[in-house]
């Protein structure tokens, strides 16, 4: 939040690499090595998620 304003950003990004046979695009989610906030209230409430979900991978 800034102020009374919901502030977000992108904690993946889809990388398109192509298309396959069938002219369907191809291609995967990476994380942009944001931690989103939330994820202690996700596990508090039971939910699984990993750390390194996030982790953005150095090129």
């Amino acid at each position: 939040m800034e102020g009374d304003t919901v502030t977000m950003q992108d904690i993946f990004s889809f990388r398109q690499n192509g298309t396959d046979g069938n002219g369907k695009i191809a291609g995967k989610f990476e994380p942009t090595g944001i931690h989103p906030k939330i994820l202690d209230k996700i596990r508090d409430n039971g939910g699984y998620c990993r750390d390194d979900w996030f982790l953005a991978e150095r090129r």
